[in-house]
């Protein structure tokens, strides 16, 4: 099981786990834990993006290049996301990273999702 340290509003920080079997969630919890379970796992059997991989191997050192990831791992996503017959509130319509940082080894990223009903969540990653 993997933690990330999302961030939303004032909170100092939220956990979401993601494996299989993890509990239920739901609203905007479950769109972050969507987003997160794929853009942010490595890809594999036809699941994840290359994000990742790419800021672990250093290939990500300017802003240019972690946009052009960023983008690049958002098409991988968009193509994976199974979300017939799911409500307006958990249907992810687009994503966009709205900022970021490059902070000593570590970039924080500032994500907005958008789900069909046009709710906004945006939150932080520090990867």
């Amino acid at each position: 099981m993997k933690d990330l340290q999302i961030f939303f509003g004032n909170k100092p920080y939220t956990r979401v786990n993601y494996a299989i079997g993890a509990k239920s969630i739901t609203g905007k919890a479950k769109v972050v834990h969507k987003f997160a379970s794929i853009f942010l796992s490595d890809e594999k059997y036809g699941v994840g993006t290359n994000f990742m991989t790419k800021l672990r191997s250093g290939a990500v050192r300017t802003s240019a290049a972690l946009v052009a990831s960023f983008t690049t791992a958002r098409v991988a996503f968009t193509r994976q996301l199974e979300q017939v017959g799911l409500p307006k509130d958990e249907t992810i319509s687009r994503v966009e990273l709205t900022a970021f940082e490059f902070l000593a080894d570590k970039i924080y990223l500032t994500i907005k999702v958008v789900t069909a009903d046009e709710a906004e969540t945006t939150f932080g990653v520090a990867v």
